[in-house]
C-alpha cells in the first residue's frame, strides 16, 4: 500500500468513527507489531497523521508508529447514547447488566407490565404482572432494545 494512500485511509479512519455518529470516545488503543498501547482522551492532546506514519501526544510523552508497523487504531468506550447502565426515576433504579436488567427500589407488592421493543418499535417481548424480579434478555440476540417499566425507559446494548 503506498504511504499517501494509507495515510488518507488513516485519517479517514481517525475522524469517522466519532464525527460520522457524534459519538464520544474514552480511550485509543493502537496496536503495532510490537504490542499494544492505550491512551485515555483526557491525556491525548493531539493525533498528527504524517507520511511515515502517526503521532500521538499526550501531556507527557510523544510516541510516533510507523504505517509499516501500525496493525490496528480502535476507539474505545464510545459513548452513543443508546446504553444507559443505570437510570434512577421514580425512587427505583433500572440497570442493564449484560443479560440482565436489574430494579432496585422496586416495590414488591405493586405489579406493571415490563415492555421490550426492538430498535425499530417492535414489541418482542411483554411480562405481565411483573413485581420487581430480575428480567432476563438471555432468550434475545444481541442488538439495541428499549426497555419500558411503570412508563420509564432505559435503552441498553446487549
Amino acid at each position: 500500500m503506498t504511504k499517501i494512500f494509507k495515510t488518507t485511509l488513516l485519517a479517514g479512519g481517525l475522524l469517522l468513527p466519532c464525527i460520522a455518529v457524534g459519538q464520544t470516545v474514552d480511550h485509543i488503543l493502537v496496536s503495532t507489531a510490537n504490542g499494544k498501547k492505550a491512551y485515555s482522551m483526557e491525556e491525548v492532546r493531539s493525533i498528527i497523521v504524517q507520511e511515515e506514519g502517526i503521532v500521538v501526544n499526550t501531556a507527557t510523552s510523544t510516541s510516533n508508529f510507523s504505517y509499516e508497523d501500525l496493525i490496528s487504531l480502535k476507539f474505545l468506550d464510545a459513548a452513543t447514547g443508546i446504553y444507559q447502565p443505570s437510570l434512577t426515576v421514580n425512587n427505583f433504579t433500572l440497570e442493564a447488566l449484560g443479560d440482565i436488567i436489574r430494579v432496585k427500589g422496586w416495590n414488591a407488592n405493586r405489579t406493571t407490565t415490563v415492555r421490550i421493543f426492538s430498535i425499530n418499535g417492535r414489541n418482542i417481548m411483554q411480562l405481565k404482572g411483573w413485581s420487581g424480579a430480575d428480567i432476563h434478555l438471555a432468550s434475545l440476540p444481541s442488538g439495541i432494545y428499549i426497555v419500558n417499566i411503570d412508563n420509564q425507559t432505559i435503552k441498553i446494548k446487549k
